[in-house]
């Protein structure tokens, strides 16, 4: 894998073909990244576990709906995007499915209900630098889903607990929870 390329410059036959697991540890070389699939079939094994799919691409919300109705861990599966066009087909589609608007930093916190509201999400993931307490407390009096992202480490985590979020959405899930712990 190199840093370089974009991934959506590559077709998905190139995907199959990278490592994606080297980077981690030796035993993970030769890792595959699995298709979509593929990827549900393993959580639908795995019945103690759940996913949120992030939609990256225009054109995917509809399908992902209708594979998470057809999925026997749909009540484990939810669709998170920074996307509310595919969030907005998902839920034209398949109402029941749990979505969740990915917030950026440079978003608007005034407008984030009404961005909720426009594509139809049940929530949204509030970036923890905002320290929006008035937003969340917005956002429950009407019923939404609030959860909070966030890649680094204990300062995040800590504002996400004092904020009270339902989850947290984090690219290093151990460093997450050993914050959380400490």
């Amino acid at each position: 894998w190199s840093s370089d390329v974009c991934s959506s410059d590559l077709r998905s036959a190139d995907v199959r073909r990278l490592d994606a697991g080297s980077w981690c540890a030796p035993g993970f070389a030769g890792q595959r990244v699995p298709q979509f699939e593929e990827f549900l079939a393993w959580i639908e094994r795995h019945d103690h576990m759940g996913a949120a799919l992030e939609i990256k691409a225009a054109g995917l919300g509809a399908r992902i709906a209708d594979a998470i109705v057809a999925s026997s861990a749909r009540d484990r599966l939810a669709i998170y995007s920074f996307l509310p066009d595919e969030i907005r087909a998902a839920k034209t589609i398949r109402p029941e499915v749990p979505c969740v608007l990915l917030l950026r930093l440079d978003d608007n916190p005034a407008q984030v209900v009404h961005m909720i509201d426009a594509c139809g999400a049940d929530g949204a993931d509030v970036p923890w630098q905002w320290a929006a307490e008035d937003l969340i407390g917005e956002m429950r009096k009407q019923g939404k889903i609030v959860g909070g992202g966030s890649a680094e480490g204990a300062e995040a985590a800590a504002e996400l607990l004092r904020l009270g979020v339902d989850m947290i959405d984090t690219d290093d899930p151990a460093r997450m929870i050993a914050a959380v712990a400490g």
